[in-house]
């Protein structure tokens, strides 16, 4: 047993200490915790720690209110305070700015806070069976926790997930076994649009196979439920959602509103988690944007930053690999009388080679952020104005060193919580042509 004290938190949730001139991540631990701890993981560079008592504990360190915490790998920072969780955020991207984008700046970026619980418009059940589960994922496994309620998402998704728990039970649904690849029912997937109330239902199975007595008894006891859909998965993966779709009933979709805009979300479309977040972005991205001519929405998901954006631009393009969310893009550019948007199906790394003339371009990667490719493609453009969304601050951090090369100087930066009670953070960036 070793006595350690925690010197910060990192980009990842562990605690940071040092022993013998090796560092230690430790874990569910806050800054300031003095910690008995035992080392679990010896790894050439670094070990991993679990506590056994709290010595001293940090002023930041509240009592987590989730029965499931630490065992559930859905969330790891719930022991710490909402306003310790915002400033080690802060901290995140000061240092990934630093380290990793080798910028001189003078203090962390402001953040934007949430509502701390009960803001997530969509979870993604796994399902484990003998005896049943459903619930999440313990953290860096696929052992499955089951869960009564989640502090995360609406509260009638818990009512939901247990109505459903007792339908499989009586339909006898035959639960996926990940490692003999055999059963049928996968994951359950809920969301709903915050501003409108509607829910949407996606079973994930292995077969075309599902049970009626599954899902028809749902509409009927919640209301607000306006389709339900089967996603038909047969692949030996971690990938959640097949390549098959069936509805089952009602709409493979639901509606939701941000700002004065209407955006349709299919089953299988990319929308932002957090819809208080989103909306706070819509209105970050209008002031970063101010005006524009040509306008570049590079993944653009169904829409959301070009359509909330369209009055400030004579013409955008948006690009984005998947079909079905540029199908809904589409149709919410037409629900919202928008006819100066026109968006196209292809991966942005080939699309942005067939434009020239851009003085704007919107950037939502993935959390792997940029490929240095499609940054050179840009810099061939020479946007005057890069408007960069982030859910990654080291990747950020990484791309804005490459832009740097091109002549391009980060203006504004700040974050926003999309993800409370979890160490992810999301920022918005205007980076400017010097």
């Amino acid at each position: 047993m070793l006595n350690l004290r925690v010197e910060k938190i990192i980009f990842g949730g562990s605690g940071l200490a040092t022993f013998d001139n090796v560092k230690v991540f430790v874990p569910f631990s806050a800054p300031g915790d003095l910690v008995q701890v035992k080392i679990v993981e010896r790894k050439k560079n670094y070990y991993v720690a679990e506590i056994k008592k709290i010595l001293e504990p940090s002023k930041m360190r509240v009592k987590p209110p989730c029965p499931y915490f630490t065992d559930c790998g859905g969330c790891d920072l719930q022991h710490l305070s909402y306003a310790s969780q915002l400033k080690i955020k802060q901290e995140f991207a000061f240092e990934s700015l630093s380290r990793i984008g080798h910028l001189n700046i003078a203090k962390a970026p402001s953040i934007i806070k949430s509502s701390p619980f009960h803001c997530r418009n969509k979870t993604q059940y796994p399902l484990r069976g003998r005896p049943l589960k459903i619930g999440f994922y313990r953290s860096l496994s696929h052992h499955v926790i089951n869960i009564d309620k989640c502090l995360l998402h609406p509260i009638i998704f818990d009512d939901i997930r247990a109505k459903i728990k007792e339908l499989i039970i009586a339909a006898k649904e035959p639960i996926y076994h990940e490692i003999q690849h055999s059963g049928n029912l996968r994951h359950i997937i809920i969301r709903q649009g915050m501003n409108t109330d509607e829910i949407l239902i996606t079973f994930v199975t292995r077969t075309p196979s599902i049970s009626e007595k599954l899902y028809k008894p749902l509409p009927q006891e919640f209301k607000n439920i306006v389709g339900i859909t089967q996603s038909i998965n047969p692949d030996r993966t971690n990938r959640i959602l097949g390549d098959r779709n069936k509805t089952l009933f009602g709409n493979d979709y639901i509606m939701e509103r941000v700002l004065d805009k209407k955006f349709k979300i299919s089953a299988d479309a990319f929308f932002q988690v957090n819809t208080q977040q989103a909306e706070n972005m819509a209105f970050k991205l209008r002031e970063y944007i101010g005006s524009a001519e040509q306008v570049l929405d590079l993944y653009c998901g169904v829409g959301f930053l070009s359509i909330t954006a369209s009055d400030l631009a004579k013409k955008i393009y948006g690009i984005e690999i998947s079909r079905q969310a540029i199908n809904d893009a589409i149709e919410n550019a037409r629900m919202n009388s928008i006819s100066n948007i026109e968006y196209i199906a292809s991966p942005v790394e080939l699309a942005i080679r067939n434009y020239r003339n851009i003085d704007t371009i919107i950037l939502d990667p993935p959390r792997k952020g940029c490929d240095e490719n499609l940054l050179q493609n840009i810099a061939r453009i020479k946007p005057k104005k890069i408007i960069y969304i982030s859910c990654n601050p080291t990747t950020f951090a990484r791309d804005i060193a490459i832009l740097e090369k091109f002549n391009y100087r980060l203006e504004q930066y700040e974050l926003m919580d999309m993800f409370p009670q979890t160490y992810h953070v999301e920022s918005i960036a205007r980076i400017m042509l010097k």
